[in-house]
């Protein structure tokens, strides 16, 4: 309830003192006709009003909600004052909606999906028995839906591309590549990383549904510290490498993070990884030979995060 007090006038007062002093038990303050007359108010109050307007559409099984901003002039009689107040009378309502005082709350069954709801409401009445009605039709859609959404093929190397299909009903549009027809094939840019599409589909409400489809790489070194041919690097450092995306770290060991030296011969070490599990490192358990060669192999028994393996050996 919004309430905004004012004083009475005047006459109110007299009036209400004089009909107690002739003794009348019962004071009717609603005889003064209904509508939005305000000359059959001797009070000069405003008719009553409803400020605000309801959505006209709604989707089958989402939630449709509207807030009623309404005022009416209204008794505060402790005090002999008039006030503005804001209930409201719910007139029509479909079945399971929750009402309050200045809004109700309503979720449209599948079974709505496609049909024209009726609402009806009022104030309460004011001083003088006025009302202010609102009636209105809430077309009822039905969902947006995904069905399918693929790629011919979701494993490709970096430079090629791919085609993706959507099933929907609805509006749809695949971010970073614009609108599409339900069933109808859109190529993707050619790609170098693993990258992400998201599927948007939505109905005349406004309604949205979102699925998502990555297509996948398989991972790769893209830096090494020392780099390759490096020289007059440190006998005690740390070989560092940086993969693609995030790896599993189970992978990663002393068999498939190598060091080698110029006769071949595996150096001992120790491998980690690094939390977000796209850099490693090898430890040499000892300082390495003075002008000898290494050389550090990754072999494509790693796997990324998702199981896919490195196309080859990298060195």
């Amino acid at each position: 309830m919004r309430i905004e007090a004012k004083a009475a006038v005047a006459l109110i007062w007299t009036n209400f003192r004089g009909a107690l002093l002739a003794g009348l038990s019962v004071i009717a303050l609603t005889s003064c006709g209904g509508g939005d007359d305000s000359s059959s108010c001797p009070f000069s109050a405003p008719p009553p009003r409803i400020n605000s307007y309801p959505p006209t559409v709604a989707t089958a099984g989402y939630h449709y909600g509207y807030g009623v901003g309404a005022a009416y002039t209204c008794w505060f009689i402790p005090l002999f004052v008039t006030m503005t107040c804001g209930d409201i009378v719910w007139v029509q309502l479909p079945a399971g909606a929750s009402t309050g005082w200045t809004g109700f709350s309503w979720t449209p069954q599948s079974n709505q999906a496609n049909t024209d709801v009726p609402f009806v409401i009022a104030t309460e009445p004011d001083i003088c028995g006025r009302q202010a009605r609102q009636s209105w039709t809430v077309h009822v859609y039905a969902p947006p839906v995904i069905e399918s959404f693929t790629a011919e093929r979701a494993f490709i190397h970096p430079g090629e591309s791919t085609v993706l299909t959507a099933v929907f009903q609805g509006g749809g549009q695949i971010e970073g590549l614009g609108p599409l027809t339900s069933g109808v094939s859109v190529a993707t840019p050619v790609l170098s990383t693993p990258t992400t599409f998201t599927l948007i589909v939505t109905n005349s409400a406004g309604a949205q549904v979102r699925q998502t489809l990555t297509v996948e790489m398989p991972p790769t070194v893209i830096s090494t510290n020392p780099v390759n041919e490096a020289t007059e690097v440190p006998v005690n450092g740390v070989l560092f490498l940086r993969f693609s995306k995030e790896m599993d770290s189970a992978t990663i060991t002393p068999s498939t993070f190598l060091l080698k030296d110029g006769s071949n011969k595996l150096v001992s070490g120790t491998v980690t990884v690094t939390a977000a599990g796209d850099v490693a490192t090898f430890a040499p358990a000892r300082f390495l030979g003075y002008l000898t060669p290494y050389t550090a192999i990754i072999t494509n028994g790693v796997r990324d995060a998702r199981g896919n393996s490195m196309v080859a050996d990298y060195e």
